[in-house]
Parts: C-alpha cells; structure tokens; sequence
C-alpha cells in the first residue's frame, strides 16, 4: 500500500501543477477580461477536486506494478501533449472560443505558430501587430495566416502588408484561416499562423 499511497500522490501532484500552470497562463494571457481572477481561481479549485479524485482512486486500485505504470503512462501523456501537437502541425478543431491544436486543446487562448509548427500563446488582444508576425517569419516563409476572429474583427496592422511584400499573406476568419492553414501545411508549404480565436 505504501507504493500506492506514493503512485496517487505523484498523479495528484501533476494533476494539481498541470490546473495551476492552466490558470497561470489563462490569468497572463487574458488580460482584457475583467473576471479572470474569478476563472483562473476556479480552474486551480477544479484542479484540486480533480486531484483529489485522482489520488483516492488510485489508492483504491490494487498495490501493483500495473497500477503505477498506467498511474504514471497517464502523466506522461499528458506531459508529451505540446511535443505530439507540434509534429502534427494542424489545427484539428475549432469551435468559438475554443481550439485543438494538433492534440493539445486550447480553450480561450489566442495563439501563434512559426513555420516549424511549434505553437506559442499570444495575448488576448484585438490587435495584430507587425511585432508578433515578425517574431514569427524566418527566411523560408512563404505564407502567412492571419485568423481575425469568427467575426473577422481583429484589427491588422497596415504596415504588415508594408513589411512582407514577398509573402502571401491570408487575413479570413478564423474558421477559413484554420482550413487555409491545414491545406497550406499538407502541401508542405512554410506558413505561420497567427490566431484570434473568437
């Protein structure tokens, strides 16, 4: 049992750290929304209930080999979520508000992704700067998205066009930015994308 009781509180310990790093980021990363406090404090209490389920159920199983190991496979796939997502280089769903990118899902994060197709968090901001998108360019693109929001109303920056004149560059809503993107990358064309998602 003392293995057990070892095996559930890692698995808790990672569950809890995994909704604390969530509302972390949620509370940097949105800063125009007035109740984010609120949010970020219910995703670390949900993180915590989920912890504790997490750490009476695995007590519960039997003292095994088996139970660690899928205790601590489950922890690994979580953690090896953002690297699956990266050599998958799509979006694979999207919903107002809401973004799977590769595997790893993206609720109310406005994001970037350069032409390797690792992903970044962008501030949640209506502005698209010349700044983010340069941060982003490398020699070899050769396209780049611009998801303006299922609403189209982000406002891009007019010097963008200015500063890459040998670009292809997409301003679509986001549903047509994320399908642009996905047909982009399986002609193995080097796009970057930025996106507003809702």
């Amino acid at each position: 049992m003392v293995r057990n009781r070892k095996t559930a509180f890692i698995f808790a310990a990672s569950v809890l750290l995994l909704a604390v790093a969530y509302a972390v980021l949620y509370h940097l990363f949105i800063p125009e929304d007035p109740k984010k406090f609120i949010v970020a404090v219910f995703i670390i209490l949900v993180g915590m209930l989920a912890a504790f389920l997490a750490n009476w159920i695995v007590r519960k199983l039997p003292d095994s080999i088996v139970t660690r190991f899928c205790a601590l496979g489950l922890i690994a796939i979580v953690v090896a979520l953002p690297f699956v997502s990266a050599s998958m280089k799509q979006v694979t769903y999207s919903r107002f508000g809401f973004t799977v990118y590769g595997v790893l899902p993206l609720p109310l994060f406005d994001f970037t992704v350069n032409g390797e197709g690792e992903l970044n968090l962008r501030a949640k901001t209506d502005a698209i700067t010349i700044e983010q998108i340069s941060a982003l360019v490398d020699s070899d693109t050769t396209v780049i998205v611009i998801a303006q929001g299922w609403d189209s109303d982000a406002k891009v920056d007019e010097m963008i066009h200015a500063e890459f004149l040998n670009l292809d560059i997409h301003e679509l809503s986001t549903p047509e930015a994320f399908e642009k993107y996905n047909e982009l990358i399986r002609q193995d064309v080097k796009v970057v994308l930025v996106a507003h998602t809702n």
